[in-house]
């Protein structure tokens, strides 16, 4: 049914354009889409469960599921639905504010698809649906994910990578609205965050679809051999596309951060950095984009940055509460504790976490429900959050937080950072937007008042010509005339 529901949308836009007219009808209605609940992954049918029972394995999956399975709903009639179903309760707040993210963030995708392709809200909204299929790796339900599937939380972020990077790539340009690859995507935010998971992820996704990856690593920090590797890899990609059509994902496991210095701040980076820049310009268009991560994008050459290089920023930092909790359920399945999942508290946890103010990653907290069952006491019983919530205390006595305040609040200046950069960008452009468009229309006005003057000429030019041909016709008669006298005269 996936390879129906892809296959059914045209390449031609007008054929898209009659295919989705047909589906809508006039009225543009939004206001009456509504969040609906599931229950992730695992249990997708038990959507009553109270909230401390119903965390999430991630807004992608809920998203893709719900589109694809529904609640008793067909494939058809699902995609066909106002909403999409996005998120789990847990907790609702949270849950709620994360909702709203999502549905601001496809609303605008959908409108934007209105304008481009002149559909109403609702055609614009099924095409947009159908393109997300095409994204969707089911589900293992065994705690063994791939892709997106296996990435906890982050919601707004995979709904992100899933429509910008991950589509764009393993469509091709199949859909009218959403042709270009895009020429690269940075994942940033402080040590522990999750970021490296989420681009290894992502490129486990597009592999799934058989997008070539190309993996740099980058060692010897300033040596001509990382400016080599970078170009080499590049080459590879673009040719890789022209023999094969199939577009290739450049991947730097290493913080980019570390290698890619500003040049004014580190100038024997230099080698690297023009490598950079001069491989990874206007990649997309040769089948071909890349992806890394960073620490702290301040430390990155600007150039590096800007659209044309790096047209995706994610910001990949403190987990929130019902990312805490997806996650501790994802590794209750991965550990075969899908029992002890189902009265779990993980509200419990969540409360703790927070009351003690540490912000924990993704690795830590898989680290202290293994350790709990580990060190269950009586493992014929459930694994309880009583025995997770020891863990951390046990944790906290040996260890410092990976996740410190001081590097929080570094990433919110790092997060300031990008955001200005991008908003310097984007007025750059609508500068050379305003000039363009003053140029076109002085060159318009120049135009019209050429044209005019033209049209005067040839007005001019034509009446001259019936003067010179008027001209020529007396000049004949009266020569003829003289003529005609002069014969007279003689005879």
């Amino acid at each position: 049914m996936i390879v129906q529901a892809v296959n059914s949308v045209k390449n031609n836009k007008v054929n898209q354009q009659n295919k989705y007219q047909k589906y809508a009808p006039a009225d543009k209605n939004t206001e009456n889409s509504n969040i609906k609940y599931s229950n992730g992954v695992y249990g997708r049918t038990q959507v009553e469960l109270n909230k401390k029972n119903n965390p999430s394995f991630g807004v992608i999956g809920e998203l893709l599921l719900a589109l694809l399975q529904g609640v008793g709903l067909s494939v058809a009639t699902t995609a066909a639905m106002s909403t999409l179903v996005y998120i789990v309760t847990l907790p609702g707040e949270k849950r709620e504010k994360e909702a709203r993210k999502l549905l601001e963030l496809r609303k605008e995708k959908i409108e934007n698809l209105e304008k481009t392709m002149n559909l109403n809200y609702s055609s614009a909204e099924r095409y947009h649906d159908d393109f997300l299929i095409c994204a969707y790796i089911p589900a293992t339900n065994d705690g063994h994910e791939i892709g997106l599937n296996a990435v906890m939380g982050y919601g707004v972020e995979k709904y992100k990578a899933a429509i910008d990077f991950i589509l764009p790539l393993i469509t091709k340009g199949k859909y009218e609205a959403y042709p270009r690859i895009p020429n690269g995507m940075l994942l940033y935010g402080p040590p522990g965050g999750g970021k490296t998971y989420m681009a290894e992820k992502i490129c486990e996704h597009v592999k799934y679809f058989g997008v070539n990856v190309i993996k740099v690593e980058l060692k010897d920090r300033g040596h001509d051999r990382n400016a080599e590797k970078i170009k080499k890899a590049f080459e590879a990609g673009k040719e890789y596309y022209k023999r094969t059509g199939t577009p290739s994902v450049i991947y730097f496991p290493q913080d980019i951060d570390n290698y890619l210095i500003d040049r004014k701040k580190v100038p024997e980076y230099i080698k690297e950095v023009r490598a950079m820049l001069n491989s990874a310009e206007n990649c997309g268009e040769s089948g071909v984009s890349w992806i890394g991560t960073a620490n702290n994008s301040q430390n990155i050459d600007p150039a590096i940055l800007r659209p044309g290089r790096t047209d995706i920023k994610l910001a990949i930092g403190e987990m929130e509460d019902f990312a805490i909790a997806d996650m501790l359920k994802y590794v209750l399945y991965k550990i075969d504790e899908k029992d002890s999942a189902e009265d779990f508290d993980f509200q419990k946890v969540v409360d703790k976490i927070k009351e003690e103010g540490i912000s924990y990653t993704p690795a830590e907290l898989e680290l202290f429900v293994k350790d709990a069952k580990k060190h269950n006491p009586t493992p014929e019983n459930f694994l309880t959050a009583e025995l997770v919530m020891q863990e951390i205390d046990s944790y906290n006595e040996k260890n410092e937080p990976t996740l410190t305040p001081d590097m929080l609040e570094k990433f919110k200046q790092d997060r300031e950072y990008v955001k200005n950069l991008d908003q310097k960008t984007l007025e750059n452009a609508q500068q050379e937007r305003k000039k363009a468009t003053e140029k076109k229309q002085m060159l318009e006005a120049r135009s019209q008042e050429a044209k005019k003057a033209l049209e005067e000429a040839e007005y001019d030019l034509r009446k001259a010509k019936e003067a010179e041909s008027l001209a020529k016709v007396n000049e004949y008669t009266v020569t003829e005339t003289i003529n005609f006298q002069n014969q007279d005269v003689s005879n």
